[in-house]
C-alpha cells in the first residue's frame, strides 16, 4: 500500500465543495466496482470487507452535509439528498454494489447508542459517511478516512487525512492510494 500524505484543498464556494465530493465519488466507485467485479453477488464471498468510512468533521457551516450529498449523488444518481439529521441514518442503494449510509451523530448523546444504529456492520459492509464522529472516533476502523472541514472569515477548507492508528507503517489503503490523481485541490478551488 502507498504511503500519501494528507490532502488541503481550499472551498471557496459550495460548487468547490460538491466537486470534492464527485471526486471522493469516482475514487470510491473504481475501487468498487473492481471489488465487485470479483463475484457475481452484491457482495463478495471471499471474506474481504467492502465497507469504506469517511468521517466528516468540523464546525456548523463547514460543508459537512453539503460534502455528503454530492458524494450520494455522485454515485447514486439521485439529486434529492436529505440530510439525515433527524433520523440519525439515511440508506441509499447504489448500483456498484454496497449501501451509502449517511450517518449524521450529531444528536447522539450516548456513544452507546451507536451501536443500535447498525455502524458495526455498515462499517464492514457499506460506504459509511459519518458526520459529527467526535463521540466515536476511537470506534471507527483505522481505514478510515477523515475530512476536517473548516470555515473561518468566510473561508472554507478541507483536510483529507488518516488515522493516526494506520496499519504497515501509515500505509493507507489501496482504496485511498489514488485520491492524489484524483483530488487537485487548485481544480477543485476553481
Amino acid at each position: 500500500m502507498p504511503q500519501i500524505s494528507a490532502i488541503d484543498c481550499p472551498l471557496p464556494t459550495l460548487a468547490s465543495t460538491a466537486k470534492l465530493g464527485r471526486a471522493l465519488a469516482s475514487t470510491i466507485a473504481t475501487k468498487m466496482t473492481s471489488t465487485m467485479a470479483c463475484t457475481t453477488r452484491t457482495r463478495p464471498t471471499n471474506g474481504q470487507e467492502t465497507g469504506l468510512v469517511i468521517a466528516l468533521k468540523g464546525p456548523v457551516g463547514a460543508g459537512k452535509t453539503t460534502l455528503a450529498r454530492a458524494i450520494i449523488a455522485a454515485l447514486t444518481g439521485e439529486d434529492d439528498v436529505a440530510s439525515p439529521t433527524f433520523g440519525l441514518v439515511t440508506t441509499y442503494e447504489t448500483p456498484i454494489g454496497p449501501s451509502i449510509r449517511h450517518i449524521d451523530l450529531y444528536r447522539l448523546e450516548d456513544r452507546e447508542d451507536v451501536w443500535e444504529l447498525g455502524l458495526e456492520d455498515a462499517m464492514t459492509e457499506d460506504i459509511c459517511l459519518i458526520e459529527w464522529p467526535d463521540l466515536i472516533v476511537d470506534l471507527l476502523p483505522p481505514t478510515t478516512l477523515l475530512v476536517d472541514l473548516s470555515a473561518s472569515n468566510g473561508a472554507r477548507r478541507a483536510t483529507l487525512k488518516w488515522q493516526e492508528n494506520l496499519p504497515s507503517n501509515n500505509q493507507v489503503p489501496s482504496v485511498w492510494s489514488a485520491l492524489n490523481q484524483r483530488i487537485n485541490p487548485a481544480e477543485i478551488a476553481r
